[in-house]
């Protein structure tokens, strides 16, 4: 204070920092939620391939136990959820693996009698895409890398 009683400019001046530092609190802490949403989306994205990706493999699976019984891939992938007659009443894939985590269907395409795609279209359930989006290919039996040049 002054010497007359009014606050003087160095009282003034006291206040203002207290203040902005309030404001550069809350800021903070805004973009502290908004970073952490933004990382809870990423990681839940990628949760959903991740997931993807290990239901396809169990499709893999399922195609590799059925060739090992001797017996060609034909035009109906629902013979992999069918009970097998020769081991008894369980179907040799005992899951539900009717749509991918965004509930979009699984593509599942014969290749051949021993071979077959599985097909995730990625969060947009179309062809194509980048990121999230991007479509996740499976092949039995898996290709083979190239010889080392």
């Amino acid at each position: 204070m002054s010497d007359d009683g009014k606050p003087g400019p160095a009282s003034a001046l006291g206040k203002a920092p207290a203040s902005a530092g309030r404001i550069v609190l809350v800021l903070f802490t805004l973009l502290m939620v908004f970073a952490g949403l933004m990382v809870h989306r990423g990681i839940l994205r990628e949760a959903k391939r991740t997931k993807a990706r290990a239901e396809m493999a169990e499709i893999c699976k399922a195609i590799a136990i059925f060739l090992s019984l001797n017996r060609p891939l034909r035009g109906d992938p629902a013979d992999l959820f069918r009970p097998m007659a020769r081991e008894g009443s369980d179907p040799i894939l005992d899951m539900d693996i009717g749509d991918d985590p965004w509930g979009h269907p699984y593509g599942f395409t014969i290749d051949g009698p021993h071979a077959a795609t599985i097909t995730c279209l990625g969060a947009d359930g179309a062809p194509g895409g980048e990121g999230a989006d991007e479509d996740i290919v499976l092949r039995w039996p898996p290709p083979k890398d190239p010889p080392p040049r």
